[in-house]
């Protein structure tokens, strides 16, 4: 019972501190009365014997490994602490797709390509598989792009893949913000947002007039802090209807690759061809969603257009039985 106490603190990334809430003692009470909770000491001893145990599994699963794809991202915590994450992805010796995380490890240093790539060296080296790395995925910041370049991997046919799901997000923000009109709605729906979070009467009222037409309770997002002073016109709220509508392809494409649990490689080029398609085939009332659709397509031309040339994505594409 003990170990699975840690596994749900592990899994559920709960505080050791919950073993002293009381109503937890009071429900691990009532299921077995004779069960002694143990203290935070004996836990986290128990914590880091698993940690070891799990580490020494991915050890063996690189080990046995052939080749490693990895991702790598560098995030900011709560605490404004930059940390860099990095996932290796590979076929284990049952032909299972694993990604395994290999490291995840503050860097207050200046996020400069330098940097990066010797922290990545580092974790390569670390792993002992330097001359199985295939290929790096990161997003398309520069100094990350160069970093990929200066890292001293022991195969010299590792690739750089840009993230796919980031170029994608980019063509939908660069397009968003060449729109005034939309940028104009944009920040009115802010204000809306940050009206609703602030009153708690409307957001009351907002609840209540939801579930008298029996919708389903969604709380508003907020991006940023601003005052109410704006109304959405009838004109604009069919404006955004269609700017949506003219959006959903990718969010459905973004949904589509981004996914641990089967390689999205090979589906690179036929997504971003028929994307390319659909996106102008619109045919919309309003000036905003044409203004849109056309920013999109010519977004996508320019930072993708090159992508059935890349050998890494073709190469890909033709060995899927699929296409």
């Amino acid at each position: 019972m003990t170990r699975t106490l840690v596994a749900m603190i592990t899994d559920d990334f709960q505080p050791l501190s919950v073993i002293e809430d009381t109503g937890f003692r009071r429900f691990v009470s009532l299921l077995d009365p004779q069960y002694s909770i143990p203290n935070r000491k004996k836990l986290r001893l128990m914590m880091e014997d698993d940690y070891h145990k799990q580490k020494e599994a991915v050890n063996l699963a690189m080990e046995h490994s052939t080749c490693v794809s990895l991702t790598t991202d560098i995030w900011t915590s709560l605490n404004s602490e930059a940390y860099i994450a990095v996932t290796g992805h590979l076929i284990n010796t049952n032909w299972c797709l694993k990604a395994l995380a290999l490291e995840t490890f503050h860097f207050p240093e200046k996020h400069t390509a330098l940097n990066i790539s010797e922290v990545l060296d580092n974790m390569i080296s670390k792993w002992n598989i330097g001359n199985k790395v295939v290929s790096i995925t990161t997003d398309n910041a520069s100094n990350m792009t160069a970093a990929v370049q200066l890292i001293h991997s022991g195969n010299i046919y590792m690739q750089h893949v840009p993230c796919l799901a980031h170029t994608i997000n980019l063509v939908v923000k660069s397009s968003l913000n060449t729109n005034s009109e939309l940028c104009i709605m944009w920040e009115k729906a802010r204000e809306i947002v940050s009206y609703f979070k602030t009153c708690c009467n409307a957001n009351e009222k907002l609840h209540e007039i939801q579930d008298l037409m029996k919708k389903p309770v969604h709380k508003l997002i907020q991006e940023t802090e601003t005052q109410w002073n704006k109304n959405l016109t009838a004109d604009e709220w069919r404006i955004l209807k269609e700017c949506l509508c003219v959006l959903e392809s990718f969010e459905v494409v973004t949904s589509e690759i981004s996914t641990e649990n089967y390689t999205s490689l090979s589906k690179a080029i036929p997504i971003i061809i028929q994307l390319i398609l659909t996106i102008c085939n619109g045919k919309w009332a309003t000036m905003a969603a044409q203004e849109l659709e056309h920013h999109l397509h010519n977004s996508l031309i320019s930072r993708l257009r090159l992508i059935e040339t890349n050998k890494v994505h073709a190469v890909a594409t033709g060995l899927d039985p699929r296409f």
